[in-house]
């Protein structure tokens, strides 16, 4: 909002430069974007408040600065109004309307001038000089904060209704060149043939005055904030009125507003007409809080008195009751302008705040105290953080809940397990509508908009939680889990003249895994899982030959992979292929097992190569396993090649690279006619366990035809 300096002092007396009223202004919540010198003087550009719709004016503005400073305050000129009974000119057909007064003035002599400041208010401000007729509306509404409309009279159909429009209705709004069709719904002032103004938005040019109106109707009303915000929003006009109604206007000033423009317009040569017309009076209530003087001063580490508190405010129109006070409580009457904002004690405690200066308050330093340890969860997950951000990762913080715009770019099949969620009932936005059950479709999402800004490489990580039907759960709705994921796209490392680029794979995020799993102290194992779909759904949204699930202690706590290219081409997401990780923050939690240091023997691992044909259907970890249960002697086993060829059948030959003890169970160490035997049976003992499973047939590499 922009004022102007020499306005603002009508209202207000101001002792002091603009270069120390901006920082004054600025102290007490009223903060000076800009500060403009011009032919108009001195314009202040505000950023007000959003609660604080009397701030929409100079008197309320006058009132701030008068909160702190106590200088002098300036009313505005008014002629009084008498209220007749009924209002024969006036139906209201809506409960948005709170209230609505009407008033009709007619030229009863020679055309004059407007004062000069009436002018210079409006222009000051932002507005346009119109015709006399109009430029008191706009002037009291940039004045005083209340809102008013001018209709010419002479152009009004029969009676004035405040009603609803219903379906198809249109209207030629001010400044538009064709009318346009309003929402069914919206609150607009009509008479018998045409609609008059958008309540609280903007008026319309039937019955719009002119230079040479005779005589005119002016209403003065507080319309409902929330229909105000709504017809304004979707009519996509934000006018002054609006702004200020949409704030809550100030249901006191409604009679006070026309005795004022009843004086200005007496200075042009208009005269009242009968008396005021009040087809709806609000009954708004007239809140009491109690405020305790003890409490305030413990809140700020004060010693204020009573009547000290009491004259403070009173600046702001808070006026204490002093039949029902004492020297410790305070019960405060809450002013018409301020029923919006002020609810509890606590609100009087800012209110003071800014008219005593916080500046003003003691200060004392807070004890010093040693700070608690951390627990032991807390610190793994620090040391997580600290290795994802040394890998270039950053961490982000996404919503708990999306639409089906986002679910969309999994590409999900209809029975997909991840198509049920708890729904939000009733969701205003529809990219609110589902609690999430996943992070891939936002994580895709991340990767999306970096791609297409051109930023291919994106590493993301969030600590978080999803939400899974349940009508068993404690809370009769869901279960919550907390998870961890991460994200990574495009290279390993940021492009460098002196390395190569790497791209991103499940290799990569599966070494970091192990990373965690290390820091961690646990011993995480990568397995493949039978089902996806009911063990980790998420997984069935990976590429089925690059993911794995991961698990401790035989216990299932997250999956690991390559993003499948269906889901990819759902998302949009073309030339980058990028991995996920979710874990379980259970991991946190969990027991770990510290690596002991043990010495190296003198003695060199006894290695022998295994190379086993395995089909494709068997997983090369469900053959690790089997070699370790197999041989007590064996201490590690690590894939070293991988073959496929017409040599092979077309099927994978593996080679395991078996490492024995050294000694035996009783001590003696191991000859190589004896590793060679345990090797053999390692191998058989291998072919005999698939074959029993009728799972497939393995062969041993040197035994193929």
């Amino acid at each position: 909002m922009k004022i102007g300096l020499e306005v603002l002092q009508r209202h207000i007396d101001i002792p002091l430069p603009v270069e120390e009223l901006v920082p004054l202004m600025e102290d007490i919540g009223l903060e000076v974007k800009r500060v403009d010198r011009s032919d108009k003087g001195i314009i202040l550009t505000l950023e007000l408040l959003a609660n604080r719709g009397d701030h929409y004016s100079y008197a309320g503005i006058a009132q701030e600065i008068h909160g702190r400073t106590a200088w002098d305050l300036h009313g505005l000129e008014r002629d009084a109004l008498t209220v007749g009974n009924g209002s024969p000119l006036v139906e209201i057909k809506t409960e948005k309307c709170n209230s609505y007064a009407l008033a009709e003035f007619a030229l009863s002599g020679e055309r004059a001038a407007l004062p000069d400041y009436v002018a210079q208010t409006i222009q000051s401000s932002g507005g346009n000089v119109v015709n006399p007729a109009v430029d008191v509306t706009n002037y009291i509404g940039f004045a005083m904060g209340q809102p008013m409309h001018a209709f010419d009279a002479d152009l009004v159909s029969g009676k004035i209704t405040v009603r609803e429009t219903v379906e198809g209705e249109t209207a030629l709004l001010l400044f538009e060149d064709k009318p346009r069709v309003l929402p069914t719904g919206t609150m607009v002032i009509a008479d018998e043939k045409n609609i008059l103004a958008v309540a609280g938005v903007m008026g319309a040019q039937a019955a719009m005055p002119t230079a040479e109106t005779k005589r005119i109707y002016v209403e003065s009303a507080a319309f409902d904030p929330v229909s105000v915000r709504k017809a304004s929003k979707a009519l996509g006009i934000q006018s002054h009125s609006s702004m200020r109604f949409e704030r809550g206007c100030d249901p006191g000033q409604v009679l006070n507003a026309l005795e004022i423009a009843n004086h200005l317009y007496s200075l042009i040569g208009y005269k009242a007409q009968g008396s005021v017309q009040m087809a709806a009076s609000w009954e708004y209530p007239k809140p009491e809080v109690k405020l305790s003087v003890p409490g305030f001063n413990i809140y700020y580490g004060a010693n204020y008195s009573a009547d000290e508190l009491s004259e403070r405010l009173a600046r702001y129109g808070l006026r204490v009751n002093e039949q029902t006070s004492t020297a410790e409580t305070l019960m405060v009457s809450v002013p018409s302008h301020r029923i919006w904002d002020i609810k509890e004690e606590k609100d009087l405690y800012e209110e003071l705040g800014r008219s005593i200066g916080y500046n003003e308050f003691p200060y004392t330093l807070p004890e010093g105290t040693r700070a608690a340890k951390l627990p032991e969860w807390r610190q793994r997950k620090s040391r997580v953080e600290d290795h994802l951000v040394s890998l270039g990762f950053y961490e982000v913080f996404t919503d708990g809940f999306y639409g089906e715009r986002t679910l969309g770019m999994l590409g999900l099949s209809e029975n997909s397990p991840l198509r049920t969620h708890v729904k939000t009932a009733n969701a205003e936005d529809r990219d609110y509508s589902y609690m999430k059950n996943n992070n891939l479709a936002q994580a895709l999402g991340i990767v999306a908009t970096n791609v297409n800004l051109r930023r291919p490489d994106v590493k993301a990580f969030e600590w978080t939680r999803t939400f899974h039907p349940n009508s068993e759960s404690e809370n009769g709705l869901c279960d919550e889990k907390l998870v961890f994921w991460m994200i990574a796209s495009g290279n390993e490392q940021d492009k460098n003249w002196g390395r190569k680029d790497t791209p991103v794979d499940v290799f990569y995020m599966k070494g970091i895994v192990e990373q965690i799993s290390e820091m961690l102290d646990l011993k995480f194992e990568l397995r493949q899982l039978p089902d996806y779909g009911t063990a980790a759904p998420v997984g069935t949204c990976l590429h089925p030959g690059r993911r794995a699930g991961i698990f401790m202690n035989d216990q299932l706590v997250g999956v690991v992979g390559e993003v499948d290219p269906r889901v990819l081409k759902a998302s949009g997401i073309k030339h980058s292929r990028p991995c996920f990780v979710e874990l379980s923050q259970d991991v946190l939690h969990m027991d770990g097992q510290p690596r002991k240091y043990v010495p190296p023997t003198n003695i060199l691992p006894i290695i022998r190569d295994l190379c086993l044909v395995i089909p494709a259907n068997v997983a090369v970890q469900d053959v690790m396993d089997v070699i370790k249960d197999t041989s007590p002697l064996v201490q590690a086993v690590n894939v070293t090649d991988s073959f496929n060829s017409e040599a092979t059948g077309h099927q994978n030959a593996i080679t395991f690279s078996l490492e024995f003890s050294s000694r035996t169970d009783l001590g003696e160490n191991l000859t190589a006619d004896q590793v060679t035997g345990e090797t053999e049976k390692i191998a058989q003992d291998v072919i005999d366990t698939f074959k029993e499973r009728q799972q497939a047939t393995i062969l041993l590499r040197n035994a193929m035809p």
